[in-house]
């Protein structure tokens, strides 16, 4: 997620701070997101609403195959 993230965000060129105030969370959080932190469904749903993505895309299939692969 973290590259990902990153990525969209400078898209739409926003910064760490105005993202974080579009989510409700701190800029912190962003900073820990880009660098490879895990989030909440919730939060991480609020993150892709305001980049206008999708879950999926910003964590990508590989999570979600390994997910399939453990159960």
């Amino acid at each position: 997620m973290n590259e990902r993230l990153r990525n969209r965000r400078n898209e739409l060129n926003l910064t760490q701070a105005q993202l974080a105030e579009i989510v409700g969370v701190d800029r912190s959080m962003i900073s820990k997101l880009e660098s490879g932190a895990r989030c909440s469904i919730s939060v991480g749903l609020r993150i892709a609403k305001a980049l206008g993505t999708t879950l999926e895309e910003l964590f990508g299939t590989d999570e979600t195959s390994a997910t399939k692969e453990t159960a």
